[in-house]
């Protein structure tokens, strides 16, 4: 003779059932929310990590670009007896250089600082930042006008540089997918010039795999 099981035994075996009858996770599925949390935090600490680099960097610019108006200064002192009257080429020198070297804000600041160094030293009259005649005014006035433009010539090149370089790398990368596409394909594609020579060949047929294509005509294979 049995004895009845008591509630408590039977919630017991009722749980395990239950537990039981669940289905089963996929592997790593417990330590999903960890991942994706700790993949989270380690984007959001690279962002600030490179912000921080980019704070860094971009102020590091500006000790340059002021060494290289200090020796465009200095150029100017000591090749004061041959450079004659007009030293402002030097200073845009330091421009150029500056903002080719390390962006436009370190020529900004390379054009802001020979704008003193010009009158203060090499301009009428001397040791004093006031312009008084309007000669000293159009030369600043052709300074700074001059300095824009090659601030504003760089920005065009670096632009188009960037432009450039961005549309390489596309190519290189639909060229790549496209040989991947192509590589266990037994479709042959292939490209002519203006001449009908083959300048590129991909998967080449079976008879035509032991010499090489290019250059050649259709009338060399055939």
């Amino acid at each position: 003779m049995f004895a009845p099981a008591d509630s408590g035994s039977r919630r017991l075996r009722t749980s395990q059932l239950n537990r039981d009858s669940r289905p089963a996770q996929p592997f790593g599925a417990h330590g999903g929310h960890k991942m994706q949390y700790y993949e989270i935090k380690m984007t959001v600490k690279g962002e600030r990590s490179a912000r921080r680099r980019g704070i860094v960097g971009s102020a590091a610019v500006y000790p340059r670009a002021v060494f290289a108006t200090a020796i465009a200064l200095g150029l100017s002192l000591l090749l004061e007896p041959l450079l004659g009257p007009d030293f402002s080429a030097v200073f845009l020198g330091a421009v150029a250089l500056s903002a080719w070297r390390w962006g436009l804000r370190a020529g900004m600041l390379s054009a802001l600082l020979s704008v003193p160094s010009l009158l203060l030293l090499f301009l009428p009259p001397h040791f004093t930042l006031t312009i008084l005649s309007w000669a000293v005014f159009f030369r600043m006035l052709s300074f700074l006008a001059t300095a824009a433009l090659i601030l504003w010539l760089i920005r065009m090149f670096m632009t188009a540089q960037r432009g450039l370089a961005s549309s390489l790398e596309e190519v290189r990368t639909r060229e790549e997918r496209l040989r991947i596409a192509l590589l266990k394909s037994p479709v042959t594609v292939f490209h002519q010039n203006e001449d009908l020579r083959y300048i590129w060949v991909v998967n080449p047929c079976p008879g035509h795999r032991s010499f090489p294509l290019l250059d050649k005509f259709g009338s060399d294979l055939f």
